[in-house]
């Protein structure tokens, strides 16, 4: 009688237990195809697979692909009332494209469909530096060179059984030739870092759907 009341008192509380572990190791699409936005490659269309998981975390891989015309701003600078403006216009090249290919490595935390993650990766990439001659606001022409992004990401990451898969979060990038981005004005200088650091930083989001099982 003893052994009966023990199973019944305790059977319920291995039974919650075992469901708690379950939905810690739930079977989640391991594949995701998305779109990422002002993330690595500015905008980038990716895929990445979850290849590990235990309990709460898990690891995936990111692979993307962006292209996209070259970008460029020209300044005026006038005098009004004895002080000087600036006033700057962005324009598009269509004759010159960039292009980028963002590789990540993400860690995650979480359990069933809501994470925690920390994404580092490398963006290698074929994009248009401008030239400048002596304190000229603008530049008198650019030129193509391969260069590398290095990145790091802070996100929360939604991905559920049923496939949508949302991710906002901070993006932080700097490049090993960041130095040839910045204009001579000293605005821009001021703007294009983080203290005394390169470091750049802006809000990003990836939005796509999750598919596969593992």
């Amino acid at each position: 009688m003893k052994k009966l009341i023990f199973l019944f008192i305790f059977i319920p509380y291995f039974s919650t237990y075992a469901q708690n572990q379950d939905s810690l190791n739930a079977v989640f699409p391991k594949n995701t195809i998305f779109v990422d936005m002002l993330g690595q490659g500015d905008l980038s269309w990716n895929y990445d697979q979850i290849f590990y998981q235990k309990k709460r975390y898990k690891i995936s891989y990111r692979l993307g692909f962006a292209v996209f015309p070259h970008g460029y701003e020209v300044e005026t600078k006038t005098f009004y009332q004895g002080k000087a403006r600036f006033t700057t216009d962005y324009y598009l090249d269509w004759t010159k494209y960039q292009c980028a290919f963002p590789l990540q490595i993400n860690f995650m935390y979480g359990e069933r469909k809501h994470f925690a993650e920390i994404g580092l990766g490398i963006t290698p990439g074929w994009v248009y530096f401008p030239i400048y001659v002596l304190n000229n606001l603008n530049p008198i022409d650019h030129i193509g060179q391969l260069t590398n992004q290095y990145n790091i990401q802070l996100n929360y990451r939604r991905q559920s059984r049923k496939g949508l898969f949302f991710r906002p979060g901070i993006h932080f990038w700097t490049s090993s030739d960041w130095r040839n981005n910045l204009s001579p004005h000293i605005k821009y200088k001021v703007l294009n870092q983080v203290g005394n650091s390169n470091w750049l930083f802006i809000v990003s989001v990836g939005i796509g759907k999750s598919f596969g099982k593992k």
